[in-house]
């Protein structure tokens, strides 16, 4: 299916969250025509992981420091811009995520503004923070979301989600899936 909605579109870059893609899994299974791929699997446990495809026409190149650097499920590139480069970063935060992998990630977020600098940073993800919704109403949050939000800030990340992104029955709408800028 996601070959088919790729397939004779304008699309330079595909970003996929919670691909469920295990070792077993060959490349040539996850394969795009015409795209490079970089992955990242979850390891131990079902579920998760983050693909990132990239036109092959342009140069892109993973951050080995980012995507090995202590969180769970993220993918690092640096990507040809026509005026330079780009960090693409695509991040899948587990609704189990354990209070030192969210550090974790929080670090490596740290890590990439530093990296461009005032230059050019695009991360993409599902961060599963529902409480956003309510720290965004001025309620109260849990610590984890708060950092977050904290972090976020700290670092001038724009957000450019303005609708929600998850709506079920019973449950309060929320936006965890993100786009952020610098």
């Amino acid at each position: 299916e996601l070959r088919n909605r790729v397939r004779g579109t304008a699309t330079d870059v595909v970003a996929v969250t919670e691909t469920w893609a295990r070792e077993e899994i060959s490349d040539a299974e996850l394969h795009i025509q015409g795209f490079n791929m970089f992955r990242i699997d979850r390891r131990e446990r079902m579920g998760g992981g983050v693909l990132l495809y990239v036109r092959e026409d342009i140069d892109a190149m993973i951050d080995v420091d980012l995507t090995r650097g202590g969180f769970e499920e993220a993918v690092w590139c640096w990507v040809g811009t026509g005026d330079g480069r780009m960090l693409m970063g695509v991040v899948y935060r587990s609704t189990s995520s354990t209070v030192d992998n969210s550090r974790k990630m929080l670090e490596m977020l740290t890590s990439a503004v530093k990296k461009t600098g005032s230059g050019q940073l695009l991360i993409l993800g599902d961060f599963n923070y529902p409480g956003m919704e309510r720290l965004l109403a001025g309620e109260a949050v849990d610590a984890e979301t708060l950092r977050f939000s904290e972090v976020v800030n700290d670092l001038f990340l724009i957000q450019h989600i303005d609708d929600h992104t998850r709506v079920r029955q019973k449950h309060r709408p929320s936006k965890l899936d993100l786009v952020f800028t610098l």
